[in-house]
């Protein structure tokens, strides 16, 4: 699918990577922006197929979404010879040690989206004037989902409310029930279309380690060991990482890790315990993905 941004004039969007913004020719952008094939169709399908020898059709197996190919082209116009060929210098050097980085796309229908992605292929340059160039820039995202902006939500410990005071009604006269408890669940929804990761972050004194639990399918993560005053331990369910304060794996502490990720407009809950603690911390993130 190709956009002509000429013929969207009530439309907006932009596309930012690696410092080199891509945009419309009347936006601020450095490297206008005429064409962005494969951001806004679905990616491929892959799945293999056997056929069936004495019969119509195939045997095959379920159908996975693709890794996704977005193509940039347009033209650059600069007001100087030398602010040419500083941006030409910028644009062949963008993300050139061949790694991943995100790239963020502002869109004034869609909102905000990114993606990690490198370079697909050769970036090709054909030189206009001493001032204008066009560029066509092919980039591969292994992961073929867009993400959003990241929602997130916290909760203290479980901890179960008190009972009656006796003797009742004293002091005072009053009826107490004792100190309030606190439920220890969090919420969060994915709004989007794609299924999504789920990433837990946890402090506090945690002496007797924590159990993660979720409410709808009850998927549990357990992690055995003792979490002390100022460590972070970090849950990742895209990768299954454990890490204690980013960068010591902590995988073999977790004894039952039942990995969750949340599907299209799927709400999911959490139950946070940890025995021995009244002041650990739960935070949850969860990056809205679409397709």
């Amino acid at each position: 699918m190709s956009f002509r941004f000429f013929e969207l004039p009530e439309r907006f969007i932009s596309a930012t990577l690696d410092g080199m913004v891509f945009g419309r020719e009347d936006s601020d952008a450095l490297l206008k922006l005429e064409r962005f094939d494969g951001w806004f169709g679905t990616p491929g399908v892959r799945a293999d197929k056997t056929d069936r020898l004495w019969g119509h059709g195939s045997f095959t197996e379920r159908g996975l979404r693709d890794s996704r190919l977005i193509i940039a082209e347009g033209n650059a116009r600069f007001s100087s010879e030398q602010a040419a060929v500083d941006a030409y210098y910028r644009l062949t050097s963008m993300i050139a040690d061949g790694t991943f980085a995100q790239m963020s796309v502002v869109d004034s229908l869609f909102g905000l989206q990114t993606a990690d992605v490198r370079l697909a292929n050769e970036l090709s340059i054909e030189w206009l004037t001493s001032s204008i160039f066009k560029y066509q820039v092919q980039l591969f995202a292994a992961d073929p989902r867009k993400y959003g902006q990241a929602l997130t939500a916290s909760t203290g410990v479980s901890i179960d409310g008190g009972g009656l005071d006796y003797p009742l009604y004293s002091p005072g006269g009053a009826l107490s029930y004792g100190p309030a408890g606190t439920p220890g669940t969090l919420q969060l929804t994915n709004v989007g279309t794609a299924d999504t990761p789920v990433v837990h972050t946890l402090t506090g004194d945690m002496p007797y380690g924590f159990t993660i639990t979720e409410l709808g399918t009850q998927r549990r993560l357990v992690y055995a060991g003792a979490v002390i005053p100022g460590q972070v331990i970090r849950l990742d369910s895209a990768d299954g990482s454990v890490m204690l304060d980013g960068d010591n794996d902590r995988g073999s502490e977790l004894v039952r890790r039942d990995w969750v990720r949340l599907g299209k407009g799927q709400t999911g809950t959490w139950l946070f315990e940890a025995p021995g603690s009244t002041g650990a911390l739960l935070s949850t993130e969860v990056v809205p993905a679409w397709w």
